[in-house]
């Protein structure tokens, strides 16, 4: 009975390691695709019109062949990556690349595009379940834009892609920075220096809505006071994680006197999290020219600029959870959680309204994080007394 057991604990350990070998071999095997460029065309300049909400930028491309244009999100900070419902819409043929149960797993594969008048071929993408309901089909990462140099012009929604730096009169007079492109793909990492000290890695993604983000995992550590540091606590069962216990996250902002690139310098600016990339909301306020060429980051100012100076709040953030108002977010120190409201508490009532009948704009209000004169009055279930608040700058 025992020798049986050894042979079976044998036997899965080798099932375990041929599949895992083969994973990694899957895995090696798109890690190379994805250092070979695939754009075909030569000595070109292409124009794109682009279209641009507050969350991503979008242009149309045909892809494997596909007969009509769609569109597709920019992003800078992946690879091309398909959503698991453009399989059928556009005939692609991937490959499993691993898969660790139902909701884990990735598919690979190659395919030809058509942006404008560019031609690509032996395309490498990743296909994955989308986290959110995108109306697109995926997302045409930096693989599309090796070996090129891709200019976008947020006031005018055109990006202008070439093959040589000459074509590119807008670099003249901007700030310019080499980048040190990540290992296969080649996503663009420049250096920035904090408060005048600290040295970081600062990827450039435009698939990220965010001003500046950091991440708990972020390896660029930097020393800055705890007066310019505030922390909002959130729960995320409350945002439709559906985990049967509560998970509780922290999200710090913190107050950065200066942050320089390259000649370029900001002072006292908010940043979420810490230093680790910057998103759309950076780089829409320059003409932004990335040369994947020379590895050159190039950066112009718009005629306006909107950097986020402070965060104006309540001092929590309501979520409706299964129809009902609640605490989703609370900031540290104050005045409501000094009053004792926590996370997950109900709202009853907002100005004597029931919360069944309230505006959706006036929690848009209460939520977002711009400066408003409007004074609410809350009635918090467990809490005896009206709450009324103003909104007050976080730091």
């Amino acid at each position: 009975m025992r020798v049986k057991n050894i042979k079976l604990i044998l036997l899965t350990i080798i099932v375990i390691s041929v599949l895992s070998s083969c994973a990694l071999i899957r895995v090696n095997k798109l890690a190379k695709s994805l250092e070979t460029h695939s754009l075909i065309s030569k000595d070109f300049v292409q124009k794109i019109k682009f279209r641009q909400d507050n969350r991503n930028i979008y242009i149309e491309a045909k892809v494997n062949g596909d007969s009509i244009n769609r569109e597709y999100i920019v992003d800078t900070g992946s690879p091309c990556l398909f959503f698991t419902k453009s399989k059928d819409t556009l005939n692609l043929t991937p490959k499993r690349l691993y898969n660790f149960g139902k909701n884990n797993r990735a598919d690979y594969g190659s395919t030809n595009a058509k942006i404008g008048s560019l031609q690509y071929e032996n395309l490498s993408y990743i296909m994955l379940k989308s986290n959110w309901d995108f109306a697109q089909l995926g997302m045409l990462g930096v693989n599309t834009m090796q070996n090129s140099i891709w200019s976008f012009n947020f006031t005018d929604s055109i990006i202008t892609i070439s093959d040589k730096i000459e074509n590119f009169k807008n670099i003249d007079n901007a700030f310019k920075i080499d980048f040190k492109p990540r290992r296969t793909q080649e996503t663009p990492y420049i250096q920035g220096v904090i408060n005048k000290k600290d040295t970081v890695s600062i990827m450039v993604d435009s698939g990220d809505p965010t001003f500046i983000k950091g991440y708990p995992w972020d390896k660029n550590k930097f020393d800055i006071s705890p007066e310019n540091v505030r922390i909002l606590k959130l729960n995320w069962n409350l945002y439709g994680s559906n985990l049967k216990k509560d998970s509780i996250a922290t999200k710090k902002y913190l107050m950065l006197n200066t942050l320089k690139i390259g000649d370029y310098e900001i002072k006292n600016i908010i940043v979420e999290g810490g230093v680790y990339q910057l998103g759309l909301g950076f780089l829409k306020n320059f003409e932004t020219t990335i040369d994947w060429v020379n590895h050159h980051f190039y950066f112009k100012e718009n005629k306006t600029t909107d950097f986020p100076k402070n965060i104006f709040t309540y001092g929590f953030k309501l979520i409706n959870h299964n129809g009902k108002l609640k605490v989703g977010g609370l900031y540290n120190e104050s005045t409501i959680s000094k009053l004792g409201v926590k996370l997950g508490d109900e709202i009853l009532s907002i100005n004597g309204i029931d919360i069944n009948n309230l505006d959706e704009n006036v929690l848009e209000k209460i939520n977002n994080k711009l400066p408003v004169d409007d004074e609410f009055v809350f009635v918090i279930k467990g809490i005896e007394s009206e709450i009324t608040l103003k909104k007050e700058s976080l730091f």
